[in-house]
């Protein structure tokens, strides 16, 4: 079935049953849906009122970024584009999805992609 096992070669003899069958047991990868993101600390930090939300791309794409208190609820929505690859910072102007000023504390921001890529920060905001 293979050509030399005991050395390591797993290549497939020319009247191998196993010919045909495919790849067993592996995964192809597409590099192109591998996005990436590297998330820096948001500054100032502690803010008032505003801090900016920074973060780089390995591949253009859709990227989402999310506010979220201290008990995980989804406070705002800051952006949901398509980014090209490279740094971008975001302001957070530390208000709500209903334009409403949020009180000090504790938040977490998530950039995120499609892809499933994602990654949170910290923010402190003093009044």
């Amino acid at each position: 079935m293979f050509k030399d096992p005991e050395n390591f070669d797993f290549n497939l003899l020319p009247n191998s049953p196993a010919i045909g069958y495919g790849m067993i047991g592996s995964v192809g990868i597409e590099e192109n849906i591998i996005a990436n993101i590297e998330l820096y600390q948001n500054y100032p930090n502690p803010f008032n009122p505003r801090t900016n939300i920074g973060f780089s791309l390995e591949k253009s794409g859709e990227v989402k970024i999310e506010i979220f208190n201290r008990s995980g609820r989804l406070v705002r929505e800051i952006s949901n584009n398509y980014r090209s690859s490279g740094k971008h910072w975001i302001e957070w102007n530390g208000k709500d999805n209903s334009n409403n000023s949020l009180s000090s504390g504790v938040y977490y921001y998530r950039v995120s992609t499609p892809e499933g890529f994602s990654k949170i920060g910290k923010a402190v905001m003093i009044k």
